[in-house]
């Protein structure tokens, strides 16, 4: 996380065109607008837009449909207001004098009178120069490196700019409860109000709608019966602690309180956004996608759109239609329709046992033995199963696409959403439509966007913009719930410790 300069008030910052399409709201436009907190303290501060970064802006604003031409038309125009005429009258004019007006006051909103608003107070001023007139010592806030470069070696300091967050909403809590509680709370139907277990939440935050709490006795056994009954959600409509509904009817056995949680959010007919979070090989992809499979043919959605979010809008140098350059994005989905007919299908699952049980010996020449050909067979049935399950309900687009769509009695499914912006983010939460439902997955360790970091991408965004709603649930799968095989789980529970040593022992 960036360090916040104890800079005094009245500094100089010069404003580079990534930070100004990242947050255009750096720029007021004279409305109330809560603002989560910056890195950087601009309290007073005096604002610099560069000749240069305008011609950026203006020629980003002429990339039609881009976001980035959205964020760059949104900037150019708070920008203008403020050239037009400043406060005092002092108009911003010429490239070598320095014209100055002033921002206005943006107030905080009365139920929230503490929240932080920036940029602060009435004194914050903006000037737009030229290069050589940028004042001695001034901080140029830049989120790409080659502005960073070309500062640094004019003697500028630089500075990243983004915003705090709080410590991520994970949707679950992991709760130890007396043993009284657990049997109470295991042995009733509806589950327990909110006032019969409001000493677990003294001194705690209290539940958010469709929070869930795992809960584990200090003494006793743990229900291990594999229906999760231990797990509670909290329902704000009845204000109770109710029994997970949907783990139960699962068309798989899951496999630890993670994927009971995102199959409850699921399957919940209420829920109408699923945001879920956590390592490689928790389940994400294939829970997804059997959810969408089996309510397809249940006739509970029409279609299933599927949009790879860390293939951008660049994608016309890869060879083939638009299913071809985006098919290795959706391959896991393919891979996970497979697993799944390998687990469901009984035909399948006979050809298996019955290779398993004899072996094959194909290393020679897999078509001229018997073996090798049942071996090849069983692929390509299965081959031919994923292809024409997902020919006949799935529909892979580009994020281009489907930030003109309106997903109405579909399920869309935005993968690797952290490698979304912010302004991004925010557009296509909005697609949504009547009987639809959205699925963000994603991993804020994985994110391959050069401009974003692990707080100022757009699944951190939506996490912390809908936590609480009451439509919208939220799981964070746990390094230890990773089931894809003992490796990985070693691997993400490394990352999660970020131990530096990694247990080496050195020898003399």
């Amino acid at each position: 996380m960036a360090t916040k300069p104890t800079a005094a008030q009245g500094t100089n910052f010069v404003l580079d065109a990534s930070v100004l399409l990242d947050y255009p709201d750096i720029i007021p436009n004279g409305s109330t607008v809560r603002m989560d907190s910056p890195t950087v303290d601009l309290k007073g501060a005096h604002f610099y837009v560069t000749h240069e970064t305008l011609r950026q802006l203006s020629d980003f604003k002429d990339e039609s449909g881009s976001p980035r031409s959205t964020a760059a038309l949104e900037v150019l125009k708070r920008i203008s207001k403020w050239t037009e005429k400043g406060t005092e009258g002092e108009h911003l004019h010429s490239e070598r004098q320095l014209g100055i007006g002033k921002f206005s006051d943006v107030r905080a909103p009365r139920d929230r009178p503490n929240s932080p608003i920036y940029p602060c107070g009435e004194h914050n001023t903006l000037a737009i120069v030229a290069e050589q007139n940028i004042p001695p010592g001034a901080i140029v806030l830049a989120n790409s490196y080659y502005p960073k470069i070309r500062f640094n070696a004019k003697g500028f300091r630089t500075s990243h700019f983004g915003y705090r967050y709080p410590d991520p909403y994970k949707g679950r809590r992991d709760l130890t409860v007396s043993a009284d509680f657990y049997r109470d709370f295991l042995n009733s139907p509806m589950g327990l109000s909110l006032t019969d277990a409001k000493s677990l939440f003294r001194g705690k935050p209290a539940p958010v709608p469709n929070e869930f709490f795992v809960f584990a006795p200090k003494t006793g056994k743990e229900d291990d019966s594999g229906r999760f009954l231990n797990i509670a959600r909290y329902d704000a409509d009845k204000d109770f602690l109710v029994h997970l509904e949907y783990p139960v009817h699962c068309p798989v056995r899951l496999k630890n309180a993670g994927q009971a949680i995102f199959w409850e959010s699921l399957m919940d007919p209420k829920i109408a956004l699923v945001i879920c979070t956590g390592p490689a090989g928790t389940g994400k992809t294939f829970l997804t996608t059997i959810y969408g499979y089996t309510c397809c043919k249940n006739g509970d959605y029409i279609g299933i759109v599927v949009v790879p979010c860390n293939i951008d809008n660049g994608i016309g140098y890869l060879k083939g239609e638009i299913d071809e350059k985006l098919d290795p994005s959706i391959r896991p989905i393919k891979d996970s329709l497979i697993s799944y007919f390998k687990l469901t299908d009984e035909d399948i699952k006979r050809q298996l046992k019955t290779h398993q049980k004899f072996g094959a010996d194909v290393l020679a020449d897999p078509e001229k033995s018997a073996d090798g050909r049942q071996q090849n067979r069983i692929k390509k049935r299965l081959e031919e199963m994923a292809d024409l399950t997902y020919e006949n309900w799935f529909e892979n687009i580009p994020i281009a696409y489907a930030r003109g769509r309106n997903f109405a009695d579909e399920l869309a499914i935005f993968d690797e959403f952290q490698d979304q912006s912010r302004t991004e983010a925010d557009t296509l939460i909005k697609r949504l439509a009547k009987g639809g439902k959205v699925i963000i997955t994603g991993d804020v360790e994985q994110i391959h966007s050069t401009y974003l970091d692990r707080e100022n991408n757009g699944l951190v965004y939506v996490r912390e913009l809908l936590k609480g709603a009451p439509m919208v649930a939220q799981i964070s799968f746990a390094s230890s719930e990773v089931v894809r095989h003992p490796l990985v789980r070693f691997v993400a529970e490394r990352q999660e410790k970020n131990d530096d040593d990694y247990g080496l022992i050195f020898l003399d």
